[in-house]
């Protein structure tokens, strides 16, 4: 969720953005030994909020419509999870704690009607 700001001339929008985020991340994870054996297998789920910038461009090219070009810069708080760790060969399940930490560049290039 973001706010918009710019600046205008003629039919061109220069502006910048900010404001919250928030994403689901899943991961998986295998361990193997030096033999090449699945010793263990891990899951894990979370939700994570964090901030997001960016700035563009909008350049309205005839009545209604409009072409944009924006980048936005995403960070993601860090999470401190517990994965469950399940051993293939006896099946006994273990918590192991985790921290994961995640950003995200997006270039966005989009056209736009308006009624």
């Amino acid at each position: 969720m973001t706010g918009r700001l710019g600046y205008a001339v003629n039919n061109w929008l220069f502006f910048g953005k900010g404001g919250w985020a928030w994403a689901g991340f899943d991961g998986n994870s295998s361990s193997f030994s030096v033999a090449g054996v699945n010793t263990s297998n891990a899951t894990n789920s979370d939700t994570r909020d964090g901030w997001t910038l960016g700035a563009g461009v909008e350049w309205g090219f005839l009545p209604h419509w409009s072409a944009k070009l924006e980048y936005d810069y995403v960070k993601f708080n860090t999470a401190n999870f517990n994965t469950t760790s399940t051993n293939v060969a006896t099946g006994v399940a273990t918590s192991l704690a985790r921290s994961a930490t995640s950003d995200l560049s997006e270039v966005k290039l989009g056209v736009a009607y308006r009624f």
